[in-house]
C-alpha cells in the first residue's frame, strides 16, 4: 500500500517502527485490557500515548519530521473525532492518517470485524481513497 500512495517508504517504514512507542508510558494492565472494556480514565491514560511518544522521539537528531508527526497523529481522523488533539481534515498529516489507517485496520481485522463492519466504521474518519484502495486488497471475510 506504501507504493500505492507515493509515499516515502524509508518514512512509511521508519514511522511503523516507532509510532506506538508511546505505549512504553502507559500502565501495563490497561493495555492488557480489550480497548472497549476500558473505564473513562483508563481511556483517557491510553490516549495521552502519541504524546509520550512524541517526547519520546523529538529529540533524535536527523529523525524526520514526517515520522514525529506519525506518532504525534495517528490516532487522528478526518472527521476530528481522533485524539490527542481532535484535529479534522488537512490539519492532519496524509502520513499520519495513512500509518492510523493501517493500524486501525489490523486491530479490526484481528478483532474478526468483516469487511463491511470496517468499513462502515471507518467511513468517515479517511480518505476515501484508502478505503477503495483497501477493497482491492486480497483479505477474506
Amino acid at each position: 500500500l506504501v507504493d500505492q500512495f507515493d509515499l516515502n517508504r524509508e518514512i512509511a517504514e521508519l514511522s511503523f517502527y516507532v509510532y506506538d512507542v508511546g505505549l512504553i508510558g502507559i500502565r501495563d494492565y490497561i493495555l492488557q485490557k480489550n480497548f472497549y472494556e476500558l473505564t473513562s480514565e483508563e481511556v483517557e491514560e491510553y490516549k495521552k500515548h502519541p504524546i509520550y511518544g512524541y517526547e519520546i522521539l523529538k529529540n533524535i537528531q536527523n529523525l524526520p519530521k514526517e515520522v514525529l508527526d506519525v506518532t504525534l497523529y495517528h490516532h487522528e481522523r478526518l472527521d476530528g473525532s481522533g485524539f490527542p488533539h481532535g484535529l479534522k481534515g488537512r490539519e492532519v498529516p496524509y502520513i499520519a492518517l495513512f500509518i492510523g489507517f493501517i493500524d486501525d485496520i489490523a486491530k479490526k481485522l484481528a478483532m474478526n470485524m468483516s469487511m463491511k463492519d470496517i468499513e462502515n466504521e471507518i467511513e468517515k474518519k479517511f480518505p476515501g481513497e484508502f478505503i477503495e484502495r483497501l477493497k482491492e486488497v486480497p483479505i477474506g471475510d
